[in-house]
């Protein structure tokens, strides 16, 4: 988490990515450094762009909450 004073309040940004962790994934180097997959916050079934019915890429509401854990 960083906080970033030139996004708007009650904003959150996070960098897209397909995380390379699905099952039967051929990914091992990717794999390796995931990263980031948002698509795994939204429920696929029903969270679809009316006209393509692509899992939405914005617009997704989430609550933000503190972990017991300190991260640097």
């Amino acid at each position: 988490l960083r906080i970033d004073d030139t996004l708007r309040p009650g904003v959150v940004s996070m960098p897209h990515g397909w995380g390379h962790d699905g099952p039967g994934l051929r990914t091992s180097r990717s794999a390796s450094v995931p990263g980031s997959n948002y698509n795994a916050l939204v429920d696929d079934t029903t969270d679809l762009e009316a006209l393509t019915a692509s899992p939405i890429f914005n617009g997704v509401p989430v609550t933000v909450t503190r972990t017991s854990e300190e991260h640097p």
